[in-house]
Order: C-alpha cells, then sequence, then structure tokens
C-alpha cells in the first residue's frame, strides 16, 4: 500500500520503511542504500534524480528491519509537484515501497498542481443502512489500477474526511462493517474535478451477527492480510473461506453435518411388451404398448431372456437406449426392468447408515462394490426390502432390487455448501468459530505468504490447538471422534503436512 504525505515546498521528507520476510516473518537486516532500487517520477514523467536521498539502517538490533529514506530539503521537496517515489529491494523486488508526495507552496493542500479531492456528504458518499447513517465503518479506496489507495472510517454521520487524489481515473470505494454485507461506489477523477456516487451508499445488515456469514468471515481475511482490498483479494479471502469449511469437514465427523435424507426405492416393472432390434450399436428398446414410469433413467438396467443389460439414456416416455449392442434376432416380449442404484444428494461427503427397522434382512454396513458386483450377477429375485448395499460413484447400490415400491430414512455426513453471496451463512457451529478462523488463517497464508497471525506454519500449529479444543469440547460425544478416514476411535493428534 502507498504512503501518502503533503508536504511544503523546502521541508525535508523523513520516511520509515520495514523489510521482513514475508515467509519466516523475521527481519531483513544490514542493509544500504546499495540494497535498493530507487526510481522517481514528478508530474508522471519519470527518471528523476535520487542521488540526494538517503537510506540508513535504524537499528539491527532494536528496531530490526526498520529502514529510514530520508529526502533532503534541496532535493526534489525544493520544487512544487506531485511525485511518487518507489523503492525496490533488489534481491527480490516483490518487496516494496511506495511514496506518494504531493509538495506544495503551503502546507495545506488547496487542490493545486492538478490535485483533486473528494470530501463525502448526505446524498454522495454518505454511508448508511438504507436509512440511518453507519459509524464506524471502514471504507477503503482502491486507485484505477486496482491498487490499494487509502482508507478512511466514518464518523457519528456516516460520513469520511477529505481525500485527495493525483491521478485522474475512476476510484473505487468499498465500504464494510461487521454484521452487513459490503457495498462499493466509485469516484470519478478528471484533472481538479471529483464527482462522487450522487447518492448515499447502503449497507445492507446480514441475518447473522455471529461472524458467521460471507461477508463477516471476508472482513476477518481482510484484517488477517493487512486490509488488503480489491477484486483479486476479495477472490483470495472467499476462496480461503470456503476451502477452510471443506478443510474442516474433511477432518473429522463434525456432529453439526449430519444431516437426514430419505431413500425413495421403486418396485420392479414389467408391464406390457418390449420390442429391440438385432445388431444395432446401442440398441434401441421401444415399449409397444405402455408408458414408462418417471423413475426409468440411466441408473437403471432391464432383464431380457435371462441377460441383464444397462440403459444409457432414456429418449422419451416409450424409447430407451442401451450401452451395447443386442446380439441376438431381433426381440419382441417381456422384460423387467429394475432400479438398484440411487443418486446421493450432491452435498454428501460420507454416507452414514439407512434406519430400515426390520425391513433390512441383512444388515446396514456397507459392503465393498466388487462384493455387490458379484452378487447382482447371480441374483434373479427381487425382495420386498433389500439385503445388503455399497456406496460407489456417488449412489447407493442395492441387492436384491427391491420388489415394493418404499422409502427409508437416512443420515449422511454432508460438505459445508459454498458461500457465494455476503448474506450466505457458514454450514457451521458458531460455538466453533475459533477453528474456523484458525483455518481460515492457514489457507490465508497459502494465498498471501503470511497474515497478521504469522507464516504458514505458525498459522497451522495455530489451527491444531484450536481443531484439538473443538473436539474436546463437541456436542455428540464425551469422547473424541477421529478423523474419517481413521474409522471411529478416539484420536485428535495432528501430523504436519510435509507440502508446507
Amino acid at each position: 500500500m502507498s504512503d501518502l504525505i503533503i508536504s511544503q515546498v523546502g521541508a525535508a521528507i523523513k520516511w520509515t520503511i520495514r523489510l521482513m520476510n514475508r515467509t519466516t516473518g523475521a527481519a531483513i537486516t544490514g542493509k544500504t542504500k546499495a540494497s535498493f532500487t530507487f526510481n522517481l517520477s514528478k508530474n508522471g514523467v519519470g527518471n528523476v534524480s535520487t542521488t540526494n536521498i538517503t537510506l540508513t539502517e535504524v537499528d539491527a538490533t532494536n528496531n530490526a528491519g526498520e529502514y529510514i529514506v530520508t529526502v533532503p530539503a534541496t532535493d526534489f521537496v525544493a520544487a512544487s509537484g506531485v511525485y511518487e517515489l518507489y523503492v525496490g529491494y533488489t534481491a527480490d523486488l516483490s518487496y516494496f515501497f511506495e511514496l506518494k508526495a504531493t509538495v506544495t507552496p503551503s502546507v495545506v493542500p488547496a487542490v493545486p498542481l492538478g490535485e483533486a479531492s473528494f470530501t463525502a456528504a448526505s446524498g454522495n458518499g454518505r454511508i448508511t443502512d438504507g436509512t440511518n447513517p453507519v459509524v464506524g465503518a471502514v471504507v477503503y479506496v482502491v486507485d484505477p489500477s486496482g491498487k490499494a489507495y487509502t482508507s478512511a472510517i466514518t464518523d457519528a454521520n456516516g460520513l469520511i474526511g477529505t481525500l485527495y487524489f493525483t491521478v485522474a481515473g475512476t476510484y473505487t470505494a468499498y465500504a464494510m462493517k461487521a454484521g452487513y454485507a459490503q457495498t462499493s461506489f466509485s469516484i470519478v477523477v478528471s484533472g481538479t474535478t471529483t464527482t462522487g456516487p450522487l447518492t448515499d451508499a447502503a449497507l445492507t445488515a446480514t441475518a447473522s451477527t455471529s461472524g458467521m456469514t460471507l461477508a463477516e468471515l471476508r472482513a476477518y481475511g481482510r484484517m488477517m492480510v493487512h486490509d488488503q482490498v480489491g477484486t483479486e483479494a476479495d477472490t483470495k479471502i472467499n476462496g480461503a473461506v470456503n476451502d477452510a469449511l471443506g478443510m474442516l469437514a474433511k477432518s473429522r465427523l463434525w456432529s453439526w453435518l449430519w444431516t437426514d435424507w430419505d431413500l425413495n426405492v421403486h418396485a420392479q416393472y414389467n408391464t406390457g411388451i418390449i420390442t429391440i432390434t438385432s445388431g444395432t450399436t446401442g440398441a434401441v428398446v421401444s415399449t409397444m404398448s405402455v408408458s414408462l414410469p418417471t423413475w426409468v433413467d440411466s441408473n437403471c438396467k432391464i432383464l431380457i431372456k435371462g441377460k441383464w443389460l444397462r440403459i444409457a439414456s432414456r429418449t422419451n416416455t416409450t424409447t430407451l437406449v442401451l450401452t451395447d449392442t443386442w446380439p441376438e434376432a431381433t426381440y419382441a416380449g417381456g422384460y423387467t426392468i429394475v432400479k438398484d442404484e440411487y443418486v446421493l444428494p450432491t452435498d454428501c461427503l460420507k454416507f452414514g447408515m439407512p434406519f430400515s427397522g426390520i425391513d433390512w434382512l441383512w444388515k446396514t454396513e456397507p459392503v465393498s462394490f466388487e462384493e455387490i458386483r458379484a452378487m447382482q450377477i447371480v441374483t434373479r429375485t427381487p425382495l420386498n426390502f433389500p439385503g445388503v448395499h455399497a456406496i460407489h460413484n456417488n449412489k447407493i447400490i442395492l441387492c436384491p432390487w427391491p420388489a415394493v415400491d418404499a422409502y427409508y430414512p437416512c443420515i449422511y455426513f454432508k460438505a459445508p455448501s459454498l458461500l457465494v453471496s455476503d448474506s450466505d451463512a457458514a454450514d457451521w457451529d458458531p460455538q466453533h468459530l475459533e477453528v474456523l478462523q484458525r483455518g481460515i488463517d492457514y489457507q490465508l497464508c497459502l494465498r498471501f505468504g503470511a497474515t497478521v497471525l504469522g507464516d504458514v506454519k505458525t498459522c497451522f500449529a495455530a489451527y491444531k490447538e484450536a481443531f484439538n479444543r473443538a473436539c474436546a469440547n463437541e456436542k455428540d460425544s464425551p469422547q473424541f471422534r477421529q478423523p474419517m478416514n481413521q474409522g471411529r476411535t478416539v484420536r485428535t493428534q495432528f501430523s504436519y503436512p510435509t507440502n508446507t
């Protein structure tokens, strides 16, 4: 983020910068002016001399990583102008600092030298809740290139102080406050003229004040990455929030994420006769006298002359397409359509079990996909209730197939819904907000390199501690549940990822 200074002609400028390693958080010490690259422009024209500018280390022990850039009174500050000074760490130019200095004959910026200003007023940039002013909202301003420019906080009247601009273009102001969805407005700068939104900017209250909406979680994430703003930063922060939820959901069978589902099964169907033509690729089966039930689809199979054939698609109410070629002579006669595969809910992360009472003949624990396929090959008779089931390719597969219509209550462990809109609330227990925030910290580190809390390793260590506390205080059992891929024995220990 650029630093902004308004200075009087002939007054020296001292500017402090801090050089820290983004990954480790350690200070980078022992550097001189020769370790940096300097570039200076005046009123948009570059290649201005920086010979007299100095850079010195403050104190490598007590103020590690801190350096002072001094612009003497005889250097560029000797003349009025709008200056932009760039200082880059030569060893890695991704570490850079920018100073925007407006040097005027007077310390009072009277909008000289093409500089423009904007002051919010009622009906023009005031922040409200739709009716009343909002105090304490943070307003971040992004310049025409998408870089963070400046920020301000609204007063009791929902207003921010005067903002000064040195470059023409359209600036975007983002207003945000916990408990509200973010809003934005534009400020257009042309020469010394600024045009605000010419209307109030309304923040919309979100349904939750528990810190669980996307707007609230993004505001938290922005704070943890030193108030970075803009479309790119928001995209990264939103991704960190959603990935943190996904990471948590896959780490343990949390009681909050268990949910109900009704499995509706259908009896076999064999009304009327069908016709199937010999030798056609993707053989077409046409019923002759009846319309197929609506549930007949590619999750069904058809038994013809003792052979099981899989259905590829359904063309209409009387026509099906098979996956394979019918090798025998054209056939017209009896058939049986069965549905033994049912699609699980789209948010199913792990299937739990059916609650079938006495109807489920064998057991409610699933068998393997290989086992159920072997059983289906030799099964020719339906039952009023299934015997076993398997989970495969986001489907539940039954054997034998149902002989009657029925429904069975089930439970499954769901994946948290993706947060898209500001008002979307996280599928997460508000009592465990701490571990979600630590997960967001870790995901932010993977995207931004470091957060206020520290580097990747520091953030993951904090996440582990919060995770174990959350496990110890889960509502479903006094004992700890284990991560999903470890069964249900007691365990809460983490291993640090080897790729971080």
